[in-house]
């Protein structure tokens, strides 16, 4: 990826990642995009920007997880201060928005996750979907609570196969 920092106009090398993106998967990962059924990426930027964007060209449905309730990502700009940091947010509102209403579908981890995409007005897109995080508690569970004198640790352990 070639990007600014901290989220800075995400997507003004936009063209030149995705060409970039096509290539590694032709050239180093040997994959044919003919032989691909649907692009799955997490967040909208850069994962879901491109996903959209390759999906459209080569005939791939495109599908976009959101995983958190900042599904602009207008917190990860620690760069920019004041008017600065408010126009960047307005660019990266609305091209994101842009992208979510492109994807084929949209999926949020839970309801309140999609909300936040349905709060926006400009967001058109009605192909959305819930699909919870799940665990398998065969190999994550939690432990007997293990106390200290000053505070209690709940310890969650990964069981290996």
């Amino acid at each position: 990826m070639i990007d600014l920092s901290s989220s800075t106009l995400p997507g003004i090398f936009h063209s030149l990642n995705a060409l970039r993106l096509e290539r590694f998967i032709r050239n180093i990962v040997g994959i044919d995009f003919d032989d691909i059924a649907f692009v799955h990426a997490h967040t909208l930027y850069p994962g879901g920007a491109l996903a959209v964007t390759l999906g459209e060209k080569f005939g791939i449905p495109s599908l976009i997880q959101h995983h958190g309730f900042d599904v602009f990502q207008l917190l990860n700009v620690g760069i920019l201060k004041g008017f600065l940091k408010e126009l960047n947010a307005i660019y990266m509102k609305k091209r994101l928005l842009d992208i979510a209403n492109r994807a084929d579908l949209n999926i949020g981890v839970s309801q309140k996750v999609l909300d936040q995409l349905l709060e926006e007005k400009a967001f058109s897109n009605p192909s959305r979907y819930v699909l919870y995080n799940g665990v398998d508690t065969q190999k994550f569970y939690r432990l007997p609570t293990k106390e200290n004198s000053q505070f209690t640790i709940d310890w969650l352990y990964w069981k290996f196969f």
